[in-house]
């Protein structure tokens, strides 16, 4: 505490606009619980015979601490407010607030993310990359014998012919559980000690996963694989209700962690792209809090709320209209140039007031309406000029590249930057309105 209580008086006396955000209280908090989930959570460990770990209830749990996490560093930083109360913060100072109030989002989404993060990590460590891979060589190699899966012929010398096929494949379509592979073509002959053998070494990979254990021994398994008398085992099963897999969906599922692949968000650059581009949406919308007189700052808020509902309106007007008339071709065209159009007029309305020597009150709530979504700008113009220039003729001349990146990435790039942007050209627009009697 009293380490802390020195960081404290020192930010207060020589860094007053890093004290206000008040990061140096919530961000060891938020870290120091992330650290206690995961460790704890980790440490309880994954038992490979049970079902995999429970994702999607614990991040539903956690969405109520971490927005009481948000809500109270929200309103106990809300308390202070350097530029507010006449301090001058130079545009850096700006941005090193808008990152710090970002670090604040980025360890509340942390909370929600590290229990399926731990869960994943503790599945990894439970069972090794080799253990599994050689779990995966033995279930593959009996599944012929075991399952009924393929030709299986008694030789006259005592051996028998048998076509193998895969218990467990990389393959995921549409259904929730692996598809078996059988090869067709890749047949071998074994001796009954190496079907015994490998019968045995079925069992054994089988049994670690599950606590549906076969018990019939690999002699009783070979003698009904003789007389065609296999009992199937509910293997490669997905029980979509209670969320078990089987034991193939199990080692499928411990190899890709492994390995990095398969469908996983944590491999998906999108997502994390997302992710992090929501983040910084949030925290502007804090850094233009900071800016803002709070009676102001409410009804920008509350039309930024109402906007999806007016805008899912007016679309379904459009539509109306358009489907009604026989041309709905220009539906996307129409409703994406009314929303460039908007852009425009709000511009135009906050910059008229902000030129003028008496507060206009909606030039001041339109300021930061348009701030707010001036990060998607980009999006809809390009939306606009594609859907403008899209028709029959032209349609396979599009680059899919704009100055040597991806039409998705240049586009992001250009949100990303224009979020960005938009706080140095603000900053002189909320100070001048605050600055401005009101209109008598």
């Amino acid at each position: 505490m009293k380490f802390f209580k020195k960081i404290d008086d020192y930010l207060l006396h020589y860094l007053p606009s890093i004290w206000v955000t008040r990061v140096h209280s919530f961000l060891p908090i938020g870290i120091g619980l992330i650290l206690i989930i995961y460790l704890g959570n980790v440490a309880f460990g994954w038992n490979p015979k049970g079902d995999l770990p429970e994702s999607e209830l614990p991040v539903l749990m956690m969405v109520i601490p971490v927005l009481v996490y948000l809500v109270y560093w929200f309103i106990f930083q809300s308390r202070y407010n350097v530029t507010k109360s006449g301090g001058k913060l130079t545009v850096l100072e700006e941005y090193l607030n808008f990152i710090l109030y970002s670090f604040v989002f980025i360890v509340a989404y942390g909370l929600i993310l590290v229990i399926p993060y731990s869960n994943d990590q503790k599945m990894t460590f439970s069972v090794g990359y080799e253990e599994v891979l050689q779990d995966i060589e033995y279930l593959n190699d009996g599944n012929s014998l075991v399952n009924d899966e393929g030709t299986f012929d008694i030789n006259y010398d005592d051996t028998y012919t048998i076509t193998e096929s895969n218990f467990v494949t990389d393959y995921y379509g549409y259904y929730y559980y692996d598809e078996e592979y059988n090869s067709g073509d890749e047949s071998v002959i074994l001796t009954k000690r190496e079907a015994l053998e490998r019968i045995e070494n079925y069992l054994a990979s089988y049994n670690k996963y599950t606590r549906d254990m076969i018990t019939r021994s690999p002699q009783m398994i070979l003698d009904d694989r003789i007389n065609n008398n296999v009992q199937y085992y509910d293997y490669d099963y997905y029980d979509y209700y209670s969320g078990s897999w089987g034991v193939s969906g199990k080692v499928s599922k411990l190899k890709s962690l492994h390995e990095g692949t398969g469908f996983s968000v944590w491999n998906d650059e999108w997502f994390w792209k997302i992710s992090f581009a929501f983040i910084g949406w949030l925290a502007l919308l804090v850094w233009i809090f900071k800016q803002m007189n709070l009676r102001h700052f409410v009804f920008g808020f509350i039309a930024i709320c109402l906007t999806p509902i007016v805008g899912a309106i007016i679309g379904a007007i459009i539509w109306g209209l358009f489907y009604s008339s026989y041309n709905s071709r220009g539906i996307e065209d129409t409703f994406l140039v009314l929303i460039v159009l908007a852009y425009v007029i709000i511009g135009i309305i906050f910059t008229l007031g902000y030129k003028q020597d008496r507060l206009n009150q909606t030039a001041y709530v339109l300021s930061m309406y348009f701030q707010f979504w001036v990060p998607i700008l980009p999006l809809f113009l390009y939306a606009m000029i594609r859907t403008l220039g899209y028709n029959s003729y032209d349609r396979y001349y599009w680059n899919d590249h704009i100055m040597g990146y991806d039409v998705e990435d240049f586009i992001y790039l250009m949100c990303i930057l224009f979020g960005i942007a938009s706080i140095g050209v603000f900053k002189p627009v909320y100070s001048k309105f605050r600055s401005l009697p009101m209109r008598k």
